[in-house]
């Protein structure tokens, strides 16, 4: 592009103090006369409308060095040599790109809001979303004919500002739409239909966005599935329905035209014979096709009996509305419920005709899952429980070198600080429960206290009936979505959860195997396991010396063969090679290793479990020649005492240095990751 340099510096000079945006960043340049390094450079940024212009140093003092058009580009964070304020900007079929870095994350995100709202194309899309909310709003498009901003789309319809039906009682009427002789704009003149649906209900002076059908296709007479039901004191004979009906000519970016509108009021609608009627698509003064209406009055599924008597209509404040003489009400109550529990109900009906000439009835209710607050506050309780246990383990791991213990002290810092942010979290939700919250928003996704809340946690539920089965054939679906779990209060600045899993000390190949790669992981299920194993040992120790103190011969046994084959379960899981490596780096770790009588070479799982046998055997040899003689239960139990004492103290010691290790391991493992998490 060629332009001024001259005349770009002075408009340049006349924004100074009226920009957009102006402050410092760095920006990453090529320096020396090669130009081979890049580094970061500090300039001084002023922003005005889609012109980015930047100086040596603040324009007072300096002229412009350069200027970038901000079009077709996109602005993205990026962590450049741990630098997380860093973003760049990139644009569309080309590689060319800048890269920047600012002095704090608030500057970071400010610039990138700036960056991002500053070309055409984001002025044509606000652009188009206002001229769709006041086509929606008036029923009429705000530009003039032939204005030449008058083929710009108009943003999607389902975007618009509206309020949804709410589910709060039985239905009172409900009807199904269609279209002919529809004259599209483009195609050749063959539209893709959709019909919005508002309402208006005196003495309300605007129009309520109320229900829209599906997008049919490349079809100049579409039939609409999709069926638009009101509810008990949504709608009144008095109120006006208003048909908007447009052209989806580009679904993928949700590009859509007008067509034109039709309207009507319920009476007339309640009113006329067999409750149809045929409405004129108007678009400036002409007739752009025609609207065929069809309503019905939902019938009872207990009694089969229509449900919505007329009776006086109540206005505002419970007045009655001049003009209107009746309303829409329902006496009695249907069986229709749903199992699953929501808040802020809405309900769609669909109907669809089916080769024996019947119809297939489908009621959707979705609705805001009330469990949206109560699952995370249970999960946070689990984690608080988790990390409190390893807490109290750690504390077992005594008698380090100085080095690993204070490895030891930072990790338990590291831990104690997760308990407190989980209790702080916890603490927050409590209370926004307290206040009244219940559901999180796609809008509440950045605030960092709702970080455990499942974002629109929806539940749906569909109930189908088939009318060839005089309705008694009922099947209930149930669906549960929710948003994708991010870090978005984090801004990404670390590239999101799949980059930090490729760049983890534990990733293989860009994969993430908790099995075969996470060392914490598997550390974590055998001590879990050997926990399991001392908790039944203990019992099982009761047993013998109660037995031995009763005299009992086969109750001895009995526990000295369930001990012998928990030893074995336990060797069976430990005496691998990651457990003995974690034996031998705690015996080299602690302060004085003499007191395990064995040398860190000699150190494994199976040498350890092999001192418990021995001790088993002991006791099985001396239990055996007592069966046999007449000694009273004292002497019987005298005899044995030393060699249970033994058996049992063996035992314990070798549990615990097995889970000592194991706890060892963890606490490197935590160490090479806070090293991990700090370079990133």
């Amino acid at each position: 592009m060629r332009f001024n340099h001259r005349e770009l510096a002075l408009y340049a000079s006349h924004r100074l103090g009226r920009a957009d945006k102006e402050g410092c960043l760095w920006m990453k340049e090529y320096e020396g006369i090669l130009r081979k390094k890049e580094t970061y450079t500090q300039r001084w940024f002023l922003l005005t409308g889609n012109l980015l212009f930047y100086c040596r140093t603040d324009y007072s003092d300096s002229g412009v060095v350069g200027l970038i058009i901000l079009e077709r580009c996109r602005v993205e964070s990026e962590s450049d040599g741990g630098n997380r304020n860093a973003f760049r900007l990139t644009f569309e079929d080309s590689e060319v790109g800048y890269s920047f870095l600012a002095n704090s994350a608030k500057d970071q995100d400010e610039w990138t809001t700036a960056l991002n709202s500053g070309s055409y194309e984001y002025l044509r899309m606000a652009f188009s979303e206002l001229r769709g909310q006041l086509m929606h709003l008036t029923g009429r498009d705000p530009l003039v004919e032939d204005h030449p901003l008058g083929d710009l789309p108009i943003a999607n319809i389902s975007a618009m500002p509206a309020s949804a039906p709410v589910f709060k009682g039985e239905p009172v009427f409900e009807m199904s739409l269609a279209c002919s002789s529809l004259v599209g704009s483009l195609r050749d003149g063959v539209p893709s239909a959709l019909i919005v649906s508002s309402c208006q209900t005196p003495p309300q002076a605007y129009w309520i966005r109320y229900a829209q059908t599906e997008v049919i296709e490349h079809n100049c007479d579409p039939q609409f599935f999709t069926t638009v039901v009101f509810y008990t004191g949504s709608v009144s004979m008095a109120t006006r329905l208003k048909f908007e009906v447009f052209d989806v000519y580009d679904r993928m970016e949700s590009k859509m035209c007008p067509i034109g509108q039709a309207q009507c009021q319920v009476m007339e609608l309640i009113r006329a014979p067999d409750k149809r009627q045929r409405l004129e698509i108007m678009f400036d003064n002409a007739v752009c096709g025609y609207l065929h209406v069809k309503a019905w009055k939902p019938q009872s599924e207990s009694s089969g009996r229509e449900v919505c008597p007329l009776g006086p209509v109540a206005g505002a404040k419970g007045k009655p509305v001049e003009g209107s003489g009746e309303s829409l009400d329902i006496s009695g109550r249907s069986n229709f419920s749903f199992r699953a529990p929501m808040d802020s109900i809405v309900v769609r009906t669909f109907h669809f005709p089916t080769t024996n000439d019947q119809l297939l009835k489908m009621t959707e209710v979705m609705g805001e899952g009330r469990y949206s607050f109560s699952i995370p506050m249970q999960m946070l309780d689990l984690y608080i429980a988790e990390e409190s246990s390893l807490l109290s383990q750690y504390a077992t791991v005594t008698a380090l070198s100085e080095d690993f213990e204070i490895a030891r002290q930072e990790v338990m810092l590291e831990h104690s600080a997760m308990v407190s942010q989980y209790r702080q979290n916890k603490s927050g939700l409590q209370a926004q429960l307290e206040a009244g919250v219940t559901f999180k928003k796609s809008t509440s996704k950045s605030e960092a206290e709702l970080d455990f809340v499942p974002v629109n946690l929806h539940v749906q539920e569909m109930k189908v009936i088939d009318g060839s089965a005089g309705g008694k054939e009922k099947v209930l679906y149930t669906v549960v979505t929710v948003g994708c779990p991010t870090a978005y209060s984090l801004k990404f600045r670390q590239g999101g959860l799949a980059r930090m899993q490729v760049t983890s000390p534990f990733a293989n190949t860009g994969s993430f195997s908790p099995s075969a790669e996470n060392k914490s992981f598997r550390a974590r299920t055998l001590l879990g396991r050997v926990q399991s194993a001392q908790s039944s040992l203990h019992k099982e120790g009761e047993q013998l010396l109660a037995g031995a103190r009763a005299g009992s011969v086969e109750g001895v046994q009995g526990s000295v063969r369930t001990i012998a084959d928990w030893v074995h379960h336990i060797k069976g899981h430990c005496n691998v090679t990651m457990v003995n490596d974690a034996l031998r780096n705690w015996c080299n770790a602690i302060e004085d290793p003499s007191y395990v009588g064995l040398s860190p070479s000699e150190m494994n799982a199976g040498t350890l479990c092999h001192r418990v046998e021995e001790h088993v055997l002991c006791v099985e040899a001396q239990a055996e020649p007592l069966q046999e003689t007449m000694l009273h239960t004292e002497e019987w139990h005298e005899r044995l005492q030393r060699p249970l004492a033994d058996l049992l103290a063996s035992l314990d010691e070798v549990v615990a240095i097995i889970m000592k290790a194991l706890l060892f391991l963890l606490i490197k493992v935590s160490v090479v990751l806070c090293l991990f998490w700090m370079h990133v």
